[in-house]
């Protein structure tokens, strides 16, 4: 499952993700036996909503292209800084893994 790093603090409260589905694993990729992590960086709007999203550790362009419209879709709460609502900027990282049927 993808990981959402974040850190709290006494004032602040990281927005919790709300996954929507995993992002789709591309079948050439699967072909070339393409895996691993894909990092990227959103902006979590006062609004919950997920902006400006990056690849900031890429693994194949394919791979980046769905983890980064996957997260696009994802919900969150809102962060919140002395319990009000605040934009503020998530490290998420979105594995890529499959196993060889045995």
């Amino acid at each position: 499952p993808p990981h959402t790093k974040m850190r709290e603090t006494n004032q602040l409260h990281p927005p919790p993700p709300f996954p929507t589905g995993a992002p789709a694993y591309p079948p050439a990729a699967l072909r070339e036996g393409v895996q691993g992590t894909v990092v990227l960086v959103a902006v979590i709007g006062v609004d919950a909503t997920v902006s400006k999203v990056r690849v900031v550790q890429s693994r194949d362009p394919v791979l980046d292209h769905n983890a980064a419209a996957a997260l696009a879709q994802w919900k969150f709460d809102p962060a919140l800084l002395a319990n009000h609502p605040i934009a503020l900027k998530v490290l998420v990282s979105v594995p890529f893994r499959y196993e060889l049927p045995k």
